[in-house]
């Protein structure tokens, strides 16, 4: 069964940031449709395996397992959310609250939010040694 889910979402399983995102997106995951795995799995490292040496990137990535798309980033974490329910259910619930603020989270998960959302997710990136619990293991690189 888990190998029939359509995406996998390859993180870095020694970032205390990126286990909590992981587990965020588990708890978004309603329609079961991501898969996950750690750089530092087996089957992470065959994927990114280049020039003969383990190359596992420094951002979250996300595949298709059809091999026809990969995001990597802040575009990965935004083809994640979009997939999941939640906003979804956000945009609809915003329109009878705040009309404006549906168009806001529409841009902001739109290419149109790429600029700030890329500014954000490299600025967390690389500050992601100062937050509370965070062990990331692709700091030094």
């Amino acid at each position: 069964m888990q190998n029939q889910r359509p995406y996998t979402v390859y993180y870095d399983g020694d970032c205390g940031i990126c286990e909590r995102s992981v587990r965020v997106l588990r708890g978004l995951d309603w329609l079961r449709r991501f898969r996950y795995a750690r750089f530092q799995s087996e089957e992470a490292q065959g994927r990114f395996r280049t020039a003969g040496s383990a190359a596992a990137p420094e951002e979250v990535v996300m595949a298709a397992n059809t091999g026809t798309h990969e995001w990597r980033g802040y575009q990965a974490v935004r083809a994640a959310l979009l997939r999941t329910p939640l906003p979804w259910l956000g945009l609809g619930t915003l329109f009878w609250i705040q009309p404006w603020m549906t168009l806001a989270l529409v841009l902001a998960l739109s290419p149109l939010g790429d600029p700030v959302g890329v500014r954000v997710y490299r600025w967390v990136a690389r500050n992601r040694h100062r937050f509370p619990g965070s062990t990331c293991s692709l700091e030094n690189r």
